[in-house]
Parts: C-alpha cells; structure tokens; sequence
C-alpha cells in the first residue's frame, strides 16, 4: 500500500449504525480485510482527537488475506502489516471511521484508550440488557410462583433458626465450626474400616444463613422487571437512562443466577432434620468421637427437639418443621426446567 492509496472518508457525522458495524464484522469474516470495508479511513488520525470505539477485540482471519498479511494499522504503521487484533473505533472530529490495532491503540491514545474501553463496555451492557429485557420479563413472570415458594420456605427456615439461636446461644456456631473442620464428615460406628457419613443441611447453622433479604431482593427485581426500560442510545452513556438500565439490567439478570443458588442453598439446609441425619449425629456422639456427652433429638409430628452437652455447656432448644416446608422448595429438576441459562448467556 503507498501513501497515494491511504484515504479518508468524513462520511460519519454520527456513528455509524449497527447494521453497518455487523456489516463489518461479516466483511471481516469473508475477506479477512478490515481496513477494505466500505468507508473504512485508512490514514492516521490526529493524536489529540477523541476516540469512540464501536466493537469489541475482533481476532482478523489473517490466512483470508494475501500472503496471508497482518492488518496495516492508521496509528503507526498504516503501509505495512501490523495487527491480527482490532477494534473498530469512531473519529467525530473527522467524522471518519478506522480499523485499529489494540495494542497500538493503547499506545497512542494512552488513558483516553482506556476511558474509551470503558464507555464501551457501558454501550455494550446496557445494549445487551435493552436486546435481552423482552425474554428477561418472559423468564420472570413464569419464575414468579417459583420464587414466592423459595420465600415462603426461606422465610419459616430463618425464623427456625432465630428460634435455635435464642433458646441455645452459641450452639449453631459450636456444631457448624466442629463439623465444618471435619469437611462434614463423622464417624457413626465403633467397627473398624467403618465408612464416615456426610451429615447433611449444615449449612443451616453457618453465620451468614439468611435467605430472606435475597429472596426479597428477587422479589422485588421481578416485579421491576414488569416495566419497560427507558429509551436508550449508545450515545447516552453519562444519560440517567443508562444508570438506570445497568441498574435495573444487573439487579434482574443477579436476581436469576441466584434462584438457583437459594434453592440449592435451602434445600440442603432443610435436610439436616431428616430424621436419618438426625440419628447418624446421635451415633456419632454414641462413638465417642465426637466433642459432645451426649446429643440426643426427638422428632414428634412438627416438633424437633434437641438436647446437647458438651465442653460448651448445655444446650437445648425446641422447633416447629412443617411438613410441607421441604416439598415448598422447588427441586433441581424444577430448575433445570425453568431453562435460566438462556437469559444469562
């Protein structure tokens, strides 16, 4: 290429539209020739000069090429080959458009490269979360039952627990750092070679089991995600539209990865009162092995009730588990079925 066939095309006085940056990106496909795109400028642009970029890193299919060639980049080498990797950026004071090499970029722009990448990775979110919002209301509305289930037992489990907590201080922490050390695992039998049981639904007792505030936190992105997003361009990025599209986008698509994480979460809590897990703990204390002089539990109807001694001091507390309380929480199946991958990708 020689300095007579570098050319500028001041054709933008806008960016240019997405139809013409997938057009790009196709062209880039079938010819491996960014810098071939209609109006695609080719000089090198003024250092001082702001910079907007309109795609993401895009790896150029360079064995497309002649002699299979880099890309000649407008920053620092615009006659010879320079890049396999480039962005696509907008230049508004010359109202042209370049294909620029990423490291070079880095280079010449310097911290304005860098507020550039940012203000994109902005567009770009909130781009996705305007695309996604329709099949995100969809998703929502038919995880909604699945959700008030989820707080309906998230709920009655905390109150449990506050209940042990107040009738037996110290007893939560005293169990859960015990078993914790031992990854879960006791020893149930006093014959040799005996295999260990992994007790179940102990993290019903750690510090942090407060499913409430986040089921209530999905809740309320659910019933958010009922009204439409603000109209938006790529153009608004200091706009109050698009604080409140990242706002809202990232509150409802974190509501949906949790779903699946509570009701893992809950589910194994409520199983440390399966009547076998209970009685595997009693063994465990029958053994020997365990810190506890003795540990018994009495399940009537509703009502567990259990009864500790150990180097601790005596603990004892009494709570209501309603039947129902296990089949409220959705199974993996469930979830597996409600398909929330397809929101998240």
């Amino acid at each position: 290429m020689s300095e007579i066939e570098l050319q500028l095309f001041p054709k933008f006085d806008r960016r240019p539209s997405p139809e013409f940056i997938d057009g790009w990106r196709k062209h880039i496909a079938a010819t491996g020739s960014p810098e071939t795109y209609i109006d695609i400028s080719t000089t090198k642009p003024p250092r001082d000069g702001p910079v907007i970029l309109l795609s993401e890193d895009i790896h150029v299919p360079t064995a497309l090429r002649l002699g299979g060639d880099r890309v000649p980049c407008p920053l620092c080498s615009p006659k010879s080959p320079k890049f396999e990797n480039g962005r696509l950026a907008y230049f508004p004071q010359e109202s042209a458009v370049r294909c620029i090499g990423i490291t070079c970029a880095r280079k010449f722009f310097g911290s304005d490269y860098t507020e550039a990448d940012r203000l994109f990775r902005i567009e770009a979110e909130c781009a996705a979360y305007v695309a996604k919002w329709p099949a995100v209301q969809a998703k929502m509305r038919s995880v909604e039952p699945i959700v008030q289930r989820l707080l309906a037992a998230g709920t009655k489990m905390e109150q449990m627990r506050l209940i042990i907590d107040a009738q037996a201080p110290g007893f939560a922490k005293f169990l859960f750092n015990d078993l914790n050390a031992r990854d879960m695992l006791i020893v149930t039998s006093r014959t040799p070679g005996a295999r260990s049981y992994e007790v179940k639904g102990l993290s019903f007792f750690s510090s942090g089991f407060d499913p409430r505030p986040t089921l209530e936190k999905i809740i309320a992105a659910s019933r958010d995600v009922r009204k439409p997003l603000p109209n938006w361009s790529p153009e608004d990025n200091h706009a109050d539209s698009t604080k409140e599209i990242m706002r809202r986008g990232r509150a409802a698509l974190g509501a949906i990865e949790s779903i699946p994480v509570m009701a893992e979460l809950l589910g194994g809590a409520i199983s440390f009162f399966e009547r076998m897990n209970l009685r595997k703990l009693e063994q465990w204390m029958e053994t020997g092995s365990s810190p506890f002089a003795s540990l018994s539990f009495k399940v009537s109807g509703q009502s567990v009730q259990a009864i500790a001694t150990s180097f601790e001091g005596r603990h004892e507390w009494s709570v209501m588990v309603p039947e129902n309380l296990g089949s409220q929480i959705p199974t993996s199946d469930e979830i597996v079925s409600l398909n929330l991958s397809e929101i998240q990708k």
